[in-house]
């Protein structure tokens, strides 16, 4: 499918969707909305009532809001739109491969041979040149790493908790035997 087809079809579901969405608006904003707020204000008012003696009507819902709340049309709506959003990821998905497909592989063909000659001026490997396959032969190519000197900092110890519990008129006081964990780069 062409570029131009995948751009129609992408508007076409986009109009789709907002049909889908004022649909759903205005059936919020015109009738579920009011409704709901004229339930919550009777509510209110025959909760401050309710200890007096007497009967309160409670506000009916019209019959749209009834038909609505029965057949679930909010929710359908929800559903169409999200069925629609759905469609219009997967176009999306056709477009920017249909895009990669257009450019052709020959730009990305010379950004490997540029990275290439960049690595192999600068001292770094090539792309064919295989990474060291253990541990060992890694040290062997790069070297090992020096540990000169007393690097109290590298090394990670447990050194132990210094508190002091206290005591009381009953009890001795005790060393904490607990171990703090004094972190360095490096752990043992």
């Amino acid at each position: 499918m062409s570029l131009k087809a995948l751009y129609d079809q992408k508007l076409q579901k986009l109009a789709e969707q907002k049909q889908y969405s004022t649909t759903m608006n205005d059936l919020l904003v015109k009738h579920m909305n009011p409704s709901s707020k004229e339930q919550k204000r009777n509510l209110t008012a025959a909760i401050a009532t309710s200890k007096q003696s007497g009967y309160f009507e409670y506000y009916v819902p019209s019959d749209e809001v009834k038909q609505a709340e029965q057949q679930k049309v909010l929710n359908q709506m929800a559903r169409k739109i999200a069925k629609v959003h759905n469609e219009l990821e997967q176009i999306q998905n056709e477009i920017n491969a249909a895009t990669v497909t257009a450019k052709g592989n020959a730009a990305e063909d010379q950004r490997l041979s540029s990275v290439n000659e960049w690595f192999a001026k600068n001292g770094g490997r090539i792309r064919d040149d295989a990474p060291p396959s253990s541990l060992s032969s890694w040290m062997d190519k790069y070297g090992k790493p020096s540990m000169t000197g007393n690097q109290p900092d590298l090394l990670s110890k447990f050194e132990p908790n210094p508190k002091i519990y206290g005591g009381t008129a009953h009890h001795r006081s005790f060393k904490s035997s607990a171990l703090t964990l004094k972190s360095g780069r490096l752990t043992r």
